[in-house]
């Protein structure tokens, strides 16, 4: 099928997975996010946004096995 673009919010794609990954985080490990409020959003298909993104932190979770922080930061 055609994917139609629609306005994306790139912190709520990262707070979506922050909230799955807690758990496996679980609590020697911090989330560090740098998202300006006023980002503006970009025109994409939102699934494919949040799987990149979840895969990049959770990869970022399983390199902290003795804790540590996870920084995300989007800039326009």
């Amino acid at each position: 099928g055609q994917v139609k673009p629609s306005p994306g919010a790139v912190a709520a794609a990262v707070a979506k997975e922050e909230l799955r990954l807690r758990p496996l985080a679980g609590s020697n490990v911090r989330f560090d996010k740098e998202i300006p409020a006023g980002l503006p959003g970009v025109a994409l298909d939102p699934a494919p946004l949040q799987a990149v993104l979840g895969h990049l932190m959770e990869n970022a979770v399983e390199a902290c096995p003795q804790g540590g922080v996870v920084r995300v930061s989007a800039r326009p």
